[in-house]
Formats: C-alpha cells, sequence, structure tokens
C-alpha cells in the first residue's frame, strides 16, 4: 500500500505486468487485450473463436501466451465466451460449428506439439 494525495493506492496498480513476445518484450496486459478484443471483433459472428484459437492466433503473432491467461484476459475485457456467442448462430451453424472447431483445435494443437 502507498499513500498518496489521491488516497491509499495498492502497489500491484502501478505495475501493468504483461507477457514474454518471441522478440524478448513484453507485451502489457492492456496491449493484449486490445488484440483480443481486435481478433474478436474480425472474426465472423456465425463461427467464433474460442480460446485455444484465440491463443493460437496470439502465438502466430508473437505473444507466448497460456490459454487460460486468454481466458482470464477474454473475461477482463468484458468479451463473452465463444460457447454463449455460439448461441446466437443460426440453427444450422450450431452443429456444424463445434466439430469445425474441435477439428481446428486438434489439429492447431497437433502442429504446434511438432515446433
Amino acid at each position: 500500500m502507498c499513500n498518496s494525495s489521491n488516497g491509499v493506492i495498492e502497489l500491484r496498480r502501478l505495475f501493468t505486468g504483461g507477457v514474454a513476445r518471441e522478440d524478448g518484450k513484453l507485451a502489457s496486459r492492456e496491449s493484449i487485450c486490445e488484440s483480443i478484443r481486435d481478433i474478436v471483433e474480425a472474426e465472423d459472428n456465425n463461427y467464433p473463436l474460442s480460446d485455444t484459437q484465440l491463443t493460437n492466433k496470439l502465438t502466430h503473432s508473437g505473444v507466448k501466451i497460456a490459454r487460460r491467461t486468454v481466458t482470464q484476459y477474454r473475461e477482463r475485457a468484458g468479451i463473452s465466451q465463444a460457447k454463449l456467442s455460439n448461441a446466437t448462430a443460426p440453427e444450422g451453424a450450431r452443429g456444424k460449428r463445434s466439430l469445425v472447431h474441435l477439428l481446428y483445435d486438434f489439429f492447431s494443437f497437433m502442429i504446434s506439439s511438432r515446433r
């Protein structure tokens, strides 16, 4: 805790934290949340991306991040889960979406585990 003219501030509020990038630099939480928001805004609403797919996209852009961290940042940014977004998808797209995304997640995992 730190006393200031604005009252007491937790010290952890002064540090933004972040995630390591492939180039060795840090990406801040805010920049990662912004990236997640950009990816979600660009996605097809009928086939929303899972947290695993968001993780893969961020990894390909150079941000080393775990899926559960993406989940935390997505929730913190107020972005709904793909499962909840899928509830508004057209009737025919619901079943196909889950199969397509399961296959995508499987092959993405297989490809990334070989590196």
